[in-house]
């Protein structure tokens, strides 16, 4: 009898279950910063990157992708956030944030260039590379 109670608990608690909605996990964000380069880092599919690199928009220089495979991990905005400074004073760095979404399997390698955009043909000033594997 109390086989048969545990039985019938069971399969009730099951059926309520089955019509439960099942969340899948938040997407993951990874961060990096230039202590990361040189480094082979892993996402999965629908995770996010984001690279923080140094940087000063007011001296013309700006982070840009050089290379990536967009099959693998997209792009989706860059941002830059100058450092905390006393009201007016100018020429104050900051952060570039760029970001990144995983969509789909691979790998690929993220190349990003610190130049001014309008100097074409000149070194840029300071490089960062990432090996970005997607499962």
């Amino acid at each position: 009898m109390m086989r048969l109670i545990s039985t019938i608990a069971v399969t009730f608690a099951a059926a309520l279950c089955a019509g439960c909605p099942t969340q899948s996990p938040a997407p993951t964000t990874l961060t990096v910063t230039e202590k990361d380069a040189g480094q082979a880092v892993q996402l999965a599919v629908g995770g996010n990157l984001v690279v923080n690199l140094n940087g000063n928009v007011s001296t013309g220089y700006n982070w840009e992708v050089r290379a990536v495979d967009a099959a693998v991990i997209k792009p989706t905005g860059s941002s830059y956030k100058q450092n905390d400074a006393p009201p007016g004073m100018v020429g104050v760095p900051g952060v570039q944030s760029l970001a990144f979404v995983a969509v789909a399997s691979g790998q690929t390698t993220l190349q990003l260039a610190y130049s001014r955009p309008w100097e074409k043909g000149a070194a840029p000033a300071q490089t960062f590379q990432i090996s970005v594997s997607v499962k």
